[in-house]
C-alpha cells in the first residue's frame, strides 16, 4: 500500500487528477470510474519493498534539503517529483534487478491477487446465503478490460501495468452535514489532515452512533484519497496510521 501511496502522490503532484476532474463553481470531483481505472505500475513483490525503502530515503534527503533551500520551493517540488518518477519507472532498482534474476515476476503476483480476491468474494457470497443476507456486489476488478499501454512509460520486463481497480478496494465515506455531538465518533475530513500527515483533532467533528459504521471505520494500512474538493486538492492522499484507528470518513474521501 505504501507503493500505491507514493504513486498516487506522484500523479497528484503532476496535476493528473486535476485534469480529469469534473468542475463546478467552487468544487471539483474525480469520477469513480476514472479513479478505479488509473494505470498503476506493478513491480514484483520483492522489488516493491526496495522501491519503497529507496523512495523514503530520497524523500528524507529532500526534506533535509528543503530546510536549507526553503526560499526556492519550486526547485524542491521538481526534485521530489523527479525522485518519484524515477522510482515508478524502475530507475531506482536497475542494479538490484541485475543481481536478482529469476524472482517471481509481477504477472504472477497479479494472478495471485486476482485469485485471492475471487476467493474472498466467493466466501462472502456463501456467508450471505447461509445467513439469509443480501448478496455482496460482484467486484468490478473481475470485469476489468486489458490496459492500453502504448501511451504509458516503458517498464522493466519483470514489471507490468495494472489498474487501481485490480489492486485495491475503494470505499467512499459518508456525509454528516452539520452534525457534531460531544459523545460520538470522530469524523475525518480533508482539513483535518496536514501535509505532514498530522491529524488535527481540534477541527474534527464527532457524529452520533446511530447508523451502521463498520464499513466506514479506518483500518491500519488504508489509503485515504480526496476525490472531491478544489481542483488542486483532488488526489491528495495519505497513508492510514494506527493513531487514526476508530475514525470514520467524510463523503469526499
Amino acid at each position: 500500500m505504501a507503493l500505491m501511496y507514493f504513486n498516487l502522490t506522484l500523479y497528484w503532484k503532476e496535476g493528473r487528477f486535476e485534469n480529469e476532474c469534473k468542475n463546478w463553481v467552487n468544487q471539483s470531483a474525480l469520477p469513480h470510474d476514472k479513479l478505479v481505472q488509473l494505470s498503476i505500475p506493478l513491480p514484483p513483490i520483492h522489488e516493491q519493498h526496495l522501491v519503497v525503502d529507496r523512495v523514503e530515503t530520497l524523500l528524507e534527503r529532500v526534506k533535509i534539503a528543503k530546510e536549507a533551500l526553503d526560499k526556492i520551493p519550486g526547485v524542491m517540488k521538481r526534485f521530489r517529483q523527479a525522485a518519484l518518477k524515477k522510482a515508478f519507472s524502475g530507475g531506482l532498482t536497475t542494479e538490484w534487478r541485475e543481481h536478482h534474476q529469476g524472482l517471481e515476476p509481477a504477472a504472477e503476483l497479479l494472478r495471485r491477487i486476482r485469485e485471492q480476491r475471487k476467493y474472498h468474494y466467493e466466501e462472502e457470497v456463501r456467508g450471505a446465503k447461509a445467513e439469509g443476507r443480501k448478496l455482496p456486489k460482484k467486484p468490478k476488478f473481475s470485469e476489468t478490460e486489458p490496459l492500453e499501454t502504448s501511451d504509458l512509460l516503458e517498464l522493466p520486463k519483470e514489471w507490468l501495468w495494472s489498474c487501481l481497480n485490480e489492486l485495491a478496494v475503494t470505499q467512499p465515506g459518508f456525509a454528516c452535514g452539520n452534525k457534531n455531538v460531544e459523545d460520538g465518533l470522530m469524523h475525518l475530513r480533508m482539513n483535518n489532515i496536514g501535509d505532514d500527515c498530522y491529524l488535527n483533532k481540534d477541527l474534527i467533528r464527532k457524529v452520533p452512533l446511530d447508523f451502521k459504521i463498520e464499513k466506514y471505520l479506518l483500518k491500519k494500512g488504508d489509503l485515504l484519497f480526496c476525490h472531491t474538493n478544489s481542483g488542486k486538492l483532488v488526489g491528495k492522499n495519505k497513508m492510514q496510521f494506527s493513531i487514526w484507528m476508530g475514525i470514520v470518513l467524510t463523503a469526499t474521501i
